[in-house]
Formats: structure tokens, C-alpha cells, sequence
């Protein structure tokens, strides 16, 4: 992804330092909606076919002696079942910590409806609060679902929950993609002035300066990114190329007028993201 992230900069970059601002705000919407249900098909597939192939291990980390038919030891699961690596340090296992934690919460709920009605079948019926209650207090309580309707249940709420997170994800991945490269282009136009092209002393370079110094870096365009930035020779020279003709090709006025319209565009982007975001997670996946 931290590749992906790079060559995406370069992408967005060049979209704000050319053409239009009313074309500038089209290509960008474009390639935000492209690129959210590009990110989110992947992610989605990706969790489908990870926890398909896990499933026993799900049901022995988290369930094990909550079935009432036969389930994998307890001690054959480690945690989070979805990461390979136990290091909470790795940004991975925290995206797979935080997805399992909503599957296993959603199958639960799905369980305890599942419970409720099985109850009532059988001339006893309970309520949620009743199993929920069970459920904490007693050492012994099982949910009724059988073997089959669990593996039913566990398979939807793969689905529904892959589908959540992998949107939410995309949005957020698209988000920061789109602030990290305005906050780039902002930097640029401000830097095209000329005096600000040499650094006020030795030890305070202007970030364009440092551009422009040695081949620019992807990593220097996330600072505060969670992942490790690959470093590509490819890339970085796409990305020196397209910040040189964003700033070589203007006038100093220019410049300006331009910053102001990057501001305006990053106010406008703000609203429009965070407006994606909240439809996102009211939207029943």
C-alpha cells in the first residue's frame, strides 16, 4: 500500500498544479470515486477469503465454549486470527485487530438473535436482554445454533462486515492520499516565490529547497504516515518532474492566485470528503 500511496501522490499532484480549477475539482472527484471502489474491492476480497480460510480458528480463539457442538481446542488460535505476525507495533496488525473485533461483535449479535429465536420455537421464549444476561453470568451457557446455521451466520457476517470495513477504509485511504498531496501542491505554490527559493540560513532550508536539493523522496510527502514508504527511483523521478512544472511553468502572481484557489479547493475537498464519510458508515452494507 505504501507504493500504491506514492504512485497515487503523483497522480494527484499533477491533477492540482495543471489545467483549470473547475477541471482540477472534476479530476479529483473522479479519481477519489475510482480509487475508493478500486481500494475497497481489494480490501474487501482480501478479508472474504482470509477469514473463509480462518474460520475454524475464529470459532477457536473466540467461541470454543460458547457452541453446543464440538469446537476446535482454544489453545490452537492466536490473536487477531487475521495477522500472521503478532507485533503490535506493525500497522497491519492493528487494521487486523480492528476488524476482527467488529466481525466477532456483529456474529455475536447475530448468534444472540438466532438464540431468541430457537427459544421461542421451543415454547421458552427469552429475550436479548435474557441471553445477553446468560450469556455474562453463567459459565455454562451455550448458544443453541448448530453447526450448520453457525457456519450460515459466520459466512454473512464475513460479508457484511468485509463490505463496512473495506469502505471505510477506502475513504480514509483516498482522504489522506488527497490531503497529503494539496498539502504538497500548498507548500509548492507558496515556495515559488523567489525569495523563498534560498533557504534564510543554512540550517533552515524551505521545503522546496529541499526538493529540489536531491531526488525527492516519497517518504518526505507523508511524515506522519503509519507505513514504511518504498523507495523507488521510477517514482521519484515522476514526482521531481511533475513539482518542477508545476512551479517553473508560473509567474510569481500567478503563484499566488494559485495558492489561493489550492486553499479554497482544500476547504471545498474537506466538506466533500467528510460527506462521503458519514453517507459510508449510515449506508447498510
Amino acid at each position: 500500500m505504501a507504493r500504491r500511496m506514492a504512485e497515487d501522490l503523483q497522480t494527484i499532484a499533477f491533477t492540482l498544479a495543471t489545467g483549470e480549477r473547475t477541471l482540477r475539482e472534476t479530476r479529483l472527484r473522479n479519481w477519489t470515486n475510482g480509487i475508493v471502489r478500486e481500494v475497497a474491492g481489494i480490501r474487501y476480497e482480501r478479508y472474504l477469503q482470509v477469514y473463509r480460510e480462518r474460520r475454524d480458528r475464529v470459532v477457536s480463539a473466540y467461541f470454543s465454549k460458547l457452541l453446543s457442538w464440538q469446537a476446535p481446542p482454544e489453545d490452537e488460535a492466536h490473536f487477531p486470527v487475521g495477522e500472521d505476525y503478532e507485533s503490535a507495533q506493525r500497522p497491519s496488525f492493528r487494521r487486523w485487530v480492528r476488524v476482527e473485533e467488529q466481525l466477532v461483535c456483529h456474529l455475536v449479535d447475530l448468534l444472540i438473535d438466532q438464540h431468541v429465536a430457537d427459544s421461542r420455537q421451543m415454547g421458552s421464549p427469552l429475550t436479548r436482554e435474557d441471553v445477553i444476561c446468560s450469556l455474562r453470568r453463567e459459565e455454562r451457557f451455550r448458544f443453541s445454533a448448530s453447526e450448520e446455521t453457525f457456519n450460515r451466520l459466520y459466512d454473512r457476517s464475513v460479508r457484511e462486515t468485509a463490505a463496512r470495513v473495506a469502505t471505510e477504509e477506502a475513504y480514509e485511504y483516498s482522504w489522506k492520499a488527497s490531503c497529503n498531496a494539496i498539502t504538497l501542491v500548498s507548500d509548492v505554490a507558496a515556495a515559488i516565490d523567489e525569495p523563498l527559493l534560498v533557504p534564510p540560513s543554512p540550517s533552515v532550508p524551505t521545503q522546496w529547497a529541499r526538493f529540489t536539493a536531491r531526488p525527492l523522496d516519497p517518504e518526505d510527502l507523508i511524515p506522519s504516515a503509519p507505513f514504511d514508504v518504498v523507495h523507488i527511483s521510477r517514482a521519484r523521478e515522476r514526482m521531481r518532474t511533475v513539482l518542477r512544472r508545476g512551479a517553473l511553468g508560473r509567474e510569481v502572481r500567478a503563484a499566488r492566485l494559485e495558492e489561493l484557489e489550492v486553499l479554497q479547493l482544500l476547504s471545498s475537498l474537506e466538506a466533500v470528503v467528510c460527506r462521503w464519510i458519514s453517507f459510508s458508515l449510515r449506508e447498510d452494507l
